[in-house]
């Protein structure tokens, strides 16, 4: 009889531990009061240098808001998302009403730039390399300004991620 009795325990504890897979309790459910910003340089192997004014989200409750429920970002500025090491990256566009670009980059280099991420698509978008960065522009801003393989990212001051 008390194997039985822990049995049930352990399964009505079981039953009353959220759905790993229902993550509503956890996400956020409007968009995060604006975050510091720093001017970025981004600079072209062409030489060409540009600069965006990225909010920075360097602490993971940061990171997973990002730029949900946010519904304007003015060319010329953005989010940069700063994991503590580099690896496989993976972001979304759930609750995330604008087309964006995502750049992504490893020491400073871009790996990946993947442009036109779709409104509210719940498909994981993933480069092939590992990146310590995430750079979030408006859709089409990365595309017009050509920004891909041989492009640099310096930082005004550095910035340490929080795991």
């Amino acid at each position: 009889m008390p194997i039985l009795f822990a049995i049930l325990f352990s399964l009505l504890l079981t039953a009353c531990q959220p759905n790993p897979r229902d993550n509503n309790a956890e996400q956020p459910q409007a968009a995060q009061p604006p975050l510091p910003t720093q001017a970025l340089n981004l600079k072209g192997p062409n030489g060409v240098s540009l600069t965006v004014v990225a909010e920075i989200a360097d602490e993971e409750a940061e990171r997973e808001s990002g730029l949900m429920f946010r519904t304007s970002l003015v060319s010329g500025t953005g989010m940069l998302f700063v994991f503590p090491e580099p690896k496989r990256l993976s972001f979304w566009m759930k609750n995330t009403p604008l087309p964006l670009d995502l750049v992504y980059f490893r020491a400073g280099q871009q790996v990946a730039t993947i442009p036109w991420a779709r409104p509210f698509d719940e498909s994981p978008l993933s480069p092939a390399e590992a990146a310590d960065m995430v750079l979030e522009v408006p859709g089409g801003w990365a595309v017009e300004h050509g920004i891909g393989p041989g492009w640099q990212l310096t930082l005004a001051q550095p910035i340490k991620a929080e795991d």
